[in-house]
């Protein structure tokens, strides 16, 4: 989602103009750290809530809420996109839902395959690490064609979630996208990649916001984007690692 939060039209549209019209105080890449910093630590605080009572959040009762809260999640976002004046307040609901979910996920990993979490979170920031240092050094920045194909490489990977959750609904197999066949290894790589890819997007969007001086609330706006990126290459971290760990056992 922070392809389509963090793109080139983002730092001059009419939307922004229309959310901040005082532009008295200007966004810093120091600001967007710590509003990012804010973000990700509420989601470990609700992390540990949800590995707590992962049995009960992930029960066949609550599946169906989880599966609404996550649409909810992406209505939220694209609200953002309309409205960023409401960026804190969207990241701080962001947060507190992914935090319990992403606890509860990551609890039955680690009981399936006992320190998975561990290498999962350092898998994501080397990830991140990686391309932070691709940005900063070689320096690699998002061109405008990059973009478009970063937010298509998005969208498809939405769709193709969304199609294999109808396809399993229906009673078919979904082994092709989570199972253990190089195919499905496959797909969990492509889409770590375009994560990464998300990540140059946002990064490079963020400088260029702070060099047009956009106002300062923008800085949640930037972190959501970056969190939501994070979030989303650490749970395909944890999958293609499982998926992994389940082959190696003959799963």
């Amino acid at each position: 989602m922070s392809a389509e939060m963090l793109n080139e039209e983002t730092w001059t549209s009419p939307q922004l103009a229309a959310a901040f019209p005082d532009r008295s105080t200007r966004m810093s890449v120091n600001g967007v750290i710590g509003k990012s910093m804010v973000l990700l630590v509420i989601i470990f605080a609700l992390a540990a809530v949800g590995w707590r009572y992962a049995p009960e959040f992930l029960s066949v009762a609550n599946s169906l809420w989880f599966l609404i809260g996550y649409f909810v999640l992406i209505g939220l976002t694209l609200m953002v996109v309309r409205n960023p004046a409401i960026a804190a307040i969207v990241g701080l609901v962001f947060a507190v839902i992914n935090g319990m979910w992403i606890g509860a996920i990551s609890r039955i990993y680690e009981e399936s395959f006992e320190g998975i979490v561990g290498l999962a979170l350092m898998g994501t920031l080397a990830v991140a690490a990686a391309v932070l240092v691709l940005f900063l050094v070689v320096p690699f920045r998002a061109t405008s064609t990059f973009v478009k194909i970063v937010a298509s490489l998005t969208l498809g990977v939405a769709l193709l979630y969304l199609a294999s959750w109808i396809i399993s609904v229906l009673g078919g197999g979904t082994s092709f996208l989570y199972g253990t066949s190089n195919l499905a290894l496959a797909f969990s790589l492509f889409f770590m990649a375009v994560a990464a890819a998300n990540l140059i997007v946002d990064f490079t969007n963020i400088e260029r916001g702070v060099a047009l001086g956009a106002p300062k609330p923008m800085e949640w706006y930037s972190a959501l984007g970056v969190v939501s990126t994070l979030v989303w290459l650490y749970m395909e971290m944890l999958r293609f690692l499982a998926a992994l760990a389940a082959r190696n056992q003959g799963r």
